[in-house]
């Protein structure tokens, strides 16, 4: 309902009746992604170390690489809420192993779910504690329970540890999408154009919207680039030939999507969820973009005039476009009578 997708296949079917050589195609892919680490349940863990100072600002650590995905954001939002404590005063310090023991991989989209309950458990511990001089104090401030905690000797630092007896020790659930992809492809050259994008992405009760709603566009890109662009060449003998940008081609700004569309919904399912009912995310984005891989081929099934069955590898360059355009699978093309093959 929300992208029209009958009208929109109506137009299409319009366009490419009224061209002969630039076709378009339109392809609408459903997915569902396992987030879990049930096969290797001693990496689901985590640790956080938080430190309450004189002066009211809080340091957290956590085994959490932040590469751009915003586990950082995300953890002082966390501290903050729980802590009552402006964000501003809070900072992440720097991971080493004698605050964050024996940490567990960054990654499997559970990351930010797996610290975040190790960084609410801490929390929780450290607001427990302050709790009786907020109520003696009702009308102090933030500075003022912190050094009147102080001065009755209650310790300012709290470890939090994840699984605790409160939750459960592996975090297992689903994250579900959907995306509509339209492309325009020049079957004289096999180039493409992505024209637009509309994808709808169920990420629970996002811990924080724009981070996620960047998460998705982000994954979502890499996977046009897995599924269209980025083409390994190496001999038999297993000696790369793609060894640069200029022979493996990672995705640019004009693998964009000219209209780009992402929405994240509300109201859907959260009894099976993780932290704060929101849901992992991270590599399942990434999977939407074999809707453009599929767009392209419906775009090639218009040209080539036929329902027929045809091969078409991935990824789909503009080289095996143009082959399939003109039937010819890329596994019977010139290049592998030249010792070459694609990985």
């Amino acid at each position: 309902r929300r992208v029209h997708g009958k009208n929109r296949q109506i137009a299409v079917d319009k366009f490419n009746v009224s061209n002969r050589n630039i076709k378009r195609g339109l392809y609408i892919l459903p997915k569902t992604f396992s987030v879990s680490l049930t096969m290797l349940p001693s990496w689901c863990k985590s640790t956080c170390f938080v430190c309450i100072y004189m002066d009211g600002s809080v340091v957290l650590t956590h085994p959490g690489v932040d590469m751009g995905q915003g586990i950082h954001t995300k953890m002082i939002q966390l501290a903050s809420d729980i802590l009552g404590v402006e964000r501003s005063l809070i900072r992440v310090g720097e991971t080493t192993t004698d605050k964050n023991p024996n940490a567990t991989v960054t990654g499997a989209s559970l990351t930010h779910q797996m610290s975040g309950y190790a960084v609410v458990h801490a929390c929780s511990i450290l607001k427990e504690r302050l709790l009786p001089f907020i109520n003696a104090n009702p009308e102090g401030c933030w500075v003022d329970w912190i050094n009147e905690a102080n001065t009755a000797r209650v310790s300012l630092a709290a470890s939090g540890y994840f699984p605790n007896p409160s939750e459960e020790k592996i975090l297992d659930h689903f994250s579900s999408a959907a995306a509509c992809c339209e492309v325009e492809v020049d079957c004289l050259t096999g180039e493409y154009q992505l024209l637009s994008a509309d994808i709808v992405f169920d990420a629970g009760h996002s811990l924080n919207p724009a981070i996620d709603i960047g998460q998705v566009e982000g994954g979502f890109i890499q996977g046009v680039g897995l599924y269209t662009t980025e083409e390994i060449f190496a001999t038999i003998s297993a000696n790369k030939i793609s060894t640069s940008l200029s022979d493996y081609k990672i995705p640019s700004i004009l693998e964009i999507p000219r209209r780009f569309n992402v929405t994240l919904l509300s109201g859907g399912n959260v009894k099976r969820a993780g932290l704060c009912s929101s849901r992992g995310l991270g590599e399942p984005p990434l999977l939407l973009g074999s809707c453009v891989f599929f767009a392209i081929k419906e775009a090639i099934s218009a040209y080539r005039g036929t329902d027929d069955v045809f091969r078409l590898d991935s990824p789909a360059t503009s080289r095996r476009i143009k082959l399939a355009c003109n039937g010819i699978s890329s596994s019977d093309s010139e290049l592998y009578k030249l010792d070459i093959v694609t990985v």
